[in-house]
């Protein structure tokens, strides 16, 4: 999986160069947008994933993210409860996985499963609700997408960065519906892997 980039709050990590935003853009089944968790609801077209997947920011880098973004300043406790309300609301209709560090588990409604993994080389915990798939221990976040990949056929990921979630369901053949906070981000995706010019 090498070529992927990363918007990543890490200084080891090289940020892409963009300098243009987009607010949404739909293609061939795949949808992508801009949203601020804290401050919305996921709307409606992520009901239609069959498993939601996202790695959200770590604390220390929460507000790396926000500042990038140029939007309405939220706490990292803030987000912490945006996750445990997508939680509540999902958990009924699809798989959930988040990838978290052991900093958040405390402030997250109880993971049904819980696996541990590595992102970025930094040890994290894949934890799952509502997922009866039988997973190959993996070491890394990358090869626990492509079993996501392997097992549903789309996937929701609202802390989508650069869009390397979708990428992978993509080239299973399957579909995606991203987000992300950073107009930059949605624009980077939408022509990386949708097509827009």
């Amino acid at each position: 999986m090498k070529g992927m980039d990363y918007h990543s709050a890490l200084k080891s990590v090289p940020s892409v160069k963009i300098d243009r935003e987009l607010g949404h853009h739909s293609a061939g089944g795949n949808h992508v947008l801009r949203l601020d968790v804290c401050n919305n609801d996921l709307p409606a077209v992520f009901e239609q994933c069959d498993v939601l997947y996202t790695e959200p920011p770590w604390r220390s880098g929460y507000g790396e993210f926000i500042n990038r973004a140029a939007c309405e300043q939220s706490t990292y406790a803030n987000f912490t409860n945006a996750l445990n309300k997508i939680v509540t609301r999902f958990r009924a209709r699809c798989a959930i996985w988040f990838v978290l560090g052991a900093h958040v588990l405390k402030h997250i409604i109880e993971p049904e499963m819980q696996l541990p993994t590595t992102i970025h080389g930094y040890k994290a915990f894949l934890c799952g609700w509502n997922d009866h798939g039988v997973y190959l221990s993996p070491k890394t976040h990358l090869e626990f997408i492509k079993e996501l990949a392997r097992d549903h056929e789309r996937v929701g990921d609202f802390c989508a960065g650069y869009g390397n979630t979708g990428r992978i369901f993509q080239e299973a053949g399957k579909h995606f519906v991203l987000s992300d906070i950073n107009g930059k981000c949605i624009y980077h995706i939408a022509t990386t892997l949708m097509g827009f010019t």
